[in-house]
This record gives structure tokens, C-alpha cells and sequence, in this order.
């Protein structure tokens, strides 16, 4: 709640005089509203809650105008990013790294990029920078529990990741917590999560890894044929994306096991 607050208000310095000024009135009127349905008696309760709902949509429209030209330049790296225009968005954020204005998002990105890259070293320096500035943000949490990983850190990323999902990560994550205990032995813990991880919907490769882990674990059969033959090319495509990595190492021989059903 505070990170939203406080984004809000870095756009509203960069609206104009005008869209400030009737935010305020709105606001001003609220109040006025709130106070006359509180304390306005019977016959001005359904006028004030016509009222406030008006001043709620025209609020609303005041700020969607006051946004009208705002792009920032995490939406920009983000769209670069998705349509695979990785450089243009790793340039863009080193920028607004460089200048000191990237926030815990941008950075976030950034550090989760250089990762995909198998720039291990640079994700966790700029995944720390971005905890620096807020140290309990499930964003780079999650960020830097998933570098730790991909370096073979179990341990700490397991820890890393529980604390993304205690600050309001997404249940998703769940399967990453078990990947991450699993990896570093801590087999009774990753079973305990197998149940909440297993009930989110995950891309085949993941689902694939989980269903392996549960077998390997014990509390369920192996995956079907039809589950290896959907996710084997994602997870190879995992696999290949951190060769040099001790987490593509253990991929790589998860995917031996897989395919030889050991």
C-alpha cells in the first residue's frame, strides 16, 4: 500500500496545475460528502451516497487525465522486453539506473534480465539495490530468490522465495519454494508445499519439474507420458538457457532421469 501511495504521488508532481487543482476540489468535496451522510441525518443519506459515487468516477477521470501522457520507464522496458527487444530494454534501464532514478520495479527488471542471461554477479548486485530500497517488496524478494537459485544458493533462495510469498508474492511461486527446498535436501519441508504449489496453473515445463519431484518425493506416480512429452522441450529449453549454471547442471540431470523414467 505504501509503494502504491507513494508512485501515485510521483505522478501527480508531473501533472498540471489545472488536473491538480480539480483533484483537490474532488477531494475537498468528498469530505464535505462523507462529513453530510455522517452527520447529515436520514434524509441526506441516499443524496450524499449519489454523491460520493459520483465524485468517485469523476476522481477517477481525473486521474486517468492526468496520466494521459505518462509512460514510465518501467512500462517501456517491460514492452520492449515482451516484444523481445531485450537490449533496448536492458539499455533503457541501466540508464535510469545510472542516473539514480530507478525504482525497486525497474530495477527488479533489470536484475531479473541480467539473470536470464546468465549474468549472475550484476542480478544480485542490482536485486540488492532494489531490496535496499525496499526491503520487504515481494518484487525483488522473488527476484533474487530465483538468482540464488539459478547459482545453485538453495538454501538461500528457499528462504528468499517464503519471504516473497509472506509479503504478498503470488501463489505461483509456490512451485519455485518447492524447486528450491528440494534442490537443497530439504525433502519433508518441499512435501509440505507440494499440496499449494500443485493448485496453481504453471507453464508445462514447470508443471513437468513438479510432477517429477512429487514422484521423486514419494507422494505421487511419475508423470504421464503426455506430461513429459509437453514439458520436455521447455524444460530443455531450461536446461540450455543455464548450461554453465549449477542449476542447469541439476536440470540437466533431472531431464536424464526423466527420459530414462530413473
Amino acid at each position: 500500500m505504501r509503494e502504491l501511495r507513494r508512485t501515485f504521488l510521483e505522478q501527480v508532481t508531473h501533472w498540471d496545475a489545472a488536473t491538480r487543482t480539480a483533484l483537490t476540489v474532488a477531494g475537498a468535496l468528498m469530505i464535505v460528502m462523507i462529513g453530510l451522510y455522517a452527520f447529515g441525518g436520514e434524509a441526506l443519506r441516499v443524496p450524499t451516497v449519489v454523491g460520493i459515487a459520483t465524485l468517485l468516477i469523476v476522481a477517477q477521470g481525473i486521474v486517468l487525465w492526468g496520466n494521459r501522457h505518462m509512460v514510465t520507464p518501467f512500462t517501456q522496458a517491460q514492452r520492449l522486453y515482451l516484444s523481445g527487444q531485450i537490449d533496448k530494454a536492458t539499455h533503457l534501464l541501466q540508464q535510469q539506473r545510472e542516473h539514480g532514478t530507478a525504482d525497486v520495479r525497474e530495477l527488479t527488471l533489470l536484475g531479473n534480465i541480467y539473470r536470464q542471461h546468465g549474468d549472475l554477479t550484476d542480478s544480485e548486485t542490482v536485486l540488492y539495490e532494489a531490496l535496499d530500497i525496499s526491503p520487504q517488496h515481494h518484487f525483488p524478494l522473488y527476484g533474487l530468490g530465483r538468482t540464488k537459485l539459478v547459482s545453485g544458493a538453495y538454501h538461500d533462495a528457499a528462504q528468499l522465495i517464503q519471504q516473497a510469498l509472506d509479503s504478498g508474492a503470488s501463489t505461483h511461486v509456490q512451485a519455485d519454494l518447492v524447486e528450491a527446498l528440494y534442490l537443497d535436501g530439504q525433502h519433508d519441508a518441499a512435501r509440505a508445499h507440494l499440496a499449494k504449489a500443485g493448485a496453481n496453473r504453471l507453464d508445462a515445463g514447470r508443471t513437468l519439474r513438479l510432477h517429477w519431484i512429487a514422484f521423486k518425493l514419494g507422494t505421487s506416480p511419475p508423470p504421464t507420458q503426455a506430461q513429459i512429452e509437453i514439458g520436455l522441450a521447455e524444460l530443455r529449453q531450461t536446461a540450455a538457457r543455464y548450461h554453465n549454471t549449477p542449476y542447469g547442471a541439476a536440470i540437466e540431470e533431472q531431464l536424464a532421469s526423466i527420459e530414462t523414467r530413473e
